[in-house]
């Protein structure tokens, strides 16, 4: 499935999925609190910059803004 949500909807918004591996937490960008100095993690609170050595994106996440619906980018897409 690309950006087109099962109700129909083509409203999306597209999220990188970051992984933390300090502390193995892995979610969309939006879970993390964004500020001046980078990206919080919700799990151990450490700040850290979507570059740094210690962080990866795994790929995106998808939201509908008419339903809400949550998932992941297709690979082959």
């Amino acid at each position: 499935m690309t950006g087109i949500c099962n109700c129909g909807s083509d409203t999306t918004m597209r999220w990188p999925v970051l992984h933390h591996m300090p502390c193995a937490y892995v979610g969309p960008s939006y879970d993390f609190t964004l500020g001046y100095d980078g990206y919080t993690c919700p799990k151990c609170d450490i700040t850290f910059k979507q570059t740094a050595p210690d962080s990866e994106i795994l790929g995106y996440a998808f939201r509908c803004t008419v339903c809400g619906a949550e998932w992941l980018e297709d690979e082959a897409a």
